[in-house]
């Protein structure tokens, strides 16, 4: 939740910046002029949490709700119980972003009131989720473990410990 308000958060600063910049220079403080922008990453930065709440009992039982009905608990209970974790998840995560967003927000601006020149940069720098996602476009299919050979029904297979077994 965090790390997606910081990088919608900063895109937003410098997408944003003449606009704010001239928000500011009419009188409006540096908070009136992030809002618009701090309440879209508070929207975006909570949308996964509340989409996986939307599925729980449904399409997802998770182990705390599936470990008490196991042990004896009525569903009701630890329908409950689930749904009280998952709201306090919620408000963690809100609490952490919202800090986080108005902490950045906070300290982007100089005492003029104008977005500082170090503090938003442009990262043209490739993404962990830029990386997988173009390593799973180019992906081959996985070789098999092992070197082996087919021989009709069977196949001969090497261990982890070097040695060789066949599996038919």
């Amino acid at each position: 939740g965090v790390s997606l308000a910081l990088d919608i958060l900063f895109t937003e600063l410098q997408s944003k910046r003449e606009t704010i910049e001239l928000m500011i220079s009419f009188g409006a403080d540096a908070w009136t002029a992030t809002r618009p922008s701090f309440r879209s990453v508070l929207a975006t930065a909570l949308k996964p949490q509340i989409n996986s709440m939307s599925v729980i009992g449904l399409v997802a039982i998770p182990g705390m709700m599936t470990g008490q009905v196991l042990s004896g608990a009525s569903p009701t209970r630890a329908a409950r119980y689930q749904i009280v974790i998952m709201c306090l998840i919620l408000g963690g995560i809100f609490i952490a972003v919202s800090m986080t967003a108005e902490l950045v927000v906070w300290n982007s601006f100089d005492a003029r009131g104008a977005l500082k020149d170090d503090w938003i940069v442009d990262n043209d720098s490739l993404r962990v989720s830029q990386l997988i996602s173009s390593m799973l476009s180019v992906s081959k299919p996985l070789p098999l473990v092992g070197s082996g050979t087919n021989e009709g029904s069977a196949s001969a297979m090497q261990g982890l410990d070097g040695t060789e077994s066949s599996v038919i």
